[in-house]
């Protein structure tokens, strides 16, 4: 946990004098797990569209939680042919990679 030092604030002024209100010490904690995606691609038979940054947006609270379909990773870089998701991922400092099947559910981590 990383602690946040005590803050003075200026409550008033008075004749060349300050008086001075302490906060109260508060304790923020320490993100210990970290989802960090490296790269993800999305097609099939060497056309990928690459959605790296797409995915990056989709982090909320250190989770990822998509359906993977051509309305998420769109356009569709091979018509008429089932795709893949390929995501490159670190959580909790271990690297690992993830193939998820189209129509199929992307939850990391997993």
């Amino acid at each position: 946990m990383k602690e946040v030092r005590d803050k003075a604030v200026r409550s008033e002024e008075r004749t060349g004098d300050a008086q001075y209100t302490e906060l109260s010490s508060t304790k923020t904690p320490e993100i210990s797990s970290q989802l960090i995606i490296h790269s993800a691609s999305y097609g099939a038979q060497g056309m990928f569209n690459d959605v790296t940054e797409l995915l990056k947006t989709k982090i909320v609270m250190n989770k990822l939680e998509i359906i993977v379909n051509n309305t998420n990773f769109g356009p569709d870089p091979i018509k008429g042919v089932k795709k893949d998701l390929i995501v490159e991922y670190s959580y909790d400092d271990k690297r690992d990679k993830i193939i998820v099947q189209e129509d199929f559910p992307l939850v990391l981590p997993s």
